[in-house]
């Protein structure tokens, strides 16, 4: 079935796409929403070009949009029907665990008459992030929840020993392996999708609204 991957630029997006993918599903796009002023992803706060070289290195064209809260589900519904133009018949999604955001995933498909896929759903998170790495992905923490994980966290390489890491502040607070919760986000930098490695350069790190980001400032192609 030919679909259109949600697409955060995060390590759970990537490896729903790269499931779908290994399922026999044609990727034809993938989607991606940016915050109102067209600048920054909604979420990971990414800039929009890193999610456009990620599109660029993986082969597959990107739609991306700018949303605010009024705009986001006509929007969306808009990029899937666009999707629908060029043959799409299902749209992949990379929640595991959290009902409301597959409830309103389920929504938006229905309305445009399109198919939700969901490769990771109710998965085991530690078998999630084991095929993560095993396939060959790589990743980087871009964002925290301030109060869970500090600004020390921000720029880590996504690995067995950051998995170690999150196993043993389980032990003292509330924190999903995978960061289901929103305790982390992550940028893809290279895998089996991409032709090249994105290597960060420059970061900083910014605090709004108690959460961490890493604002990208330099990188390279490697």
């Amino acid at each position: 079935m030919k679909v259109v991957a949600s697409w955060s630029g995060g390590k759970d997006s990537c490896l729903a796409c790269y499931r779908a993918i290994q399922q026999g599903h044609d990727v034809v796009s993938l989607v991606n929403l940016l915050q109102e002023e067209g600048r920054r992803t909604v979420g990971h706060l990414l800039d929009a070009g890193l999610i456009n070289l990620q599109s660029h290195l993986s082969g597959i064209p990107l739609l991306q949009r700018s949303v605010s809260l009024d705009t986001i589900q006509a929007e969306f519904k808009g990029v899937l029907e666009e999707a629908k133009q060029v043959g799409a018949r299902g749209c992949v999604f990379g929640d595991i665990a959290l009902r409301a955001h597959r409830d309103w995933a389920e929504m938006m498909c229905h309305h445009a008459d399109i198919e939700p896929v969901f490769p990771l759903w109710e998965m085991d998170r530690a078998a999630i992030m084991d095929e993560f790495l095993k396939a060959g992905f790589e990743a980087v923490v871009v964002a925290t929840k301030g109060r869970i994980m500090g600004p020390e966290w921000l720029g880590r390489n996504i690995n067995r020993q950051f998995l170690d890491d999150v196993l043993e502040l389980q032990k003292t607070t509330p924190v999903d392996l995978c960061g289901e919760g929103g305790e982390y986000h992550s940028m893809v930098t290279a895998g089996p999708l991409f032709t090249q490695r994105i290597k960060v350069t420059l970061a900083q790190p910014v605090l709004r609204d108690e959460h961490w980001f890493a604002d990208i400032l330099g990188y390279d192609i490697e």
